[in-house]
């Protein structure tokens, strides 16, 4: 099976799959469960075209879950960013910029972040 291209729609795409399911209870602990790996993948296809195994479907998962804790620990603890009232408009204390370039060189996985909209 071909790799996945990760462009921002399918991202999108697959990830309010990810919180239908968990809003459906159908992540009984950290991952979720074989029923939900099923539906995400035909209900992926129907709405890319694209087929997916549940080994790919995880691994977005997991890369995906890993980002989310980098951004919280990013926009909570390092920064003192925030949120404007419309979605993808960062806040920064301090000029901003220079604060996430000072985190990437640090160390923290935040490069994801630094030249793209969320």
């Amino acid at each position: 099976m071909a790799a996945i291209n990760w462009n921002d729609d399918n991202t999108r795409i697959i990830t309010e799959l990810f919180a239908d399911q968990v809003h459906r209870e159908n992540r009984p602990n950290s991952h979720l469960n074989n029923v939900a790996y099923e539906e995400i993948s035909q209900r992926f296809k129907d709405k890319t075209g694209i087929e997916s195994k549940k080994t790919q479907i995880k691994n977005k998962w997991d890369k995906l879950k890993n980002e989310y804790d980098i951004w919280k620990k990013l926009l909570l603890e390092q920064t003192g960013a925030g949120w404007e009232g419309e979605p993808s408009t960062r806040t920064s204390n301090g000029g901003g910029r220079p604060k996430w370039t000072f985190l990437v060189v640090e160390g923290f996985k935040t490069k994801v972040f630094v030249m793209r909209t969320i």
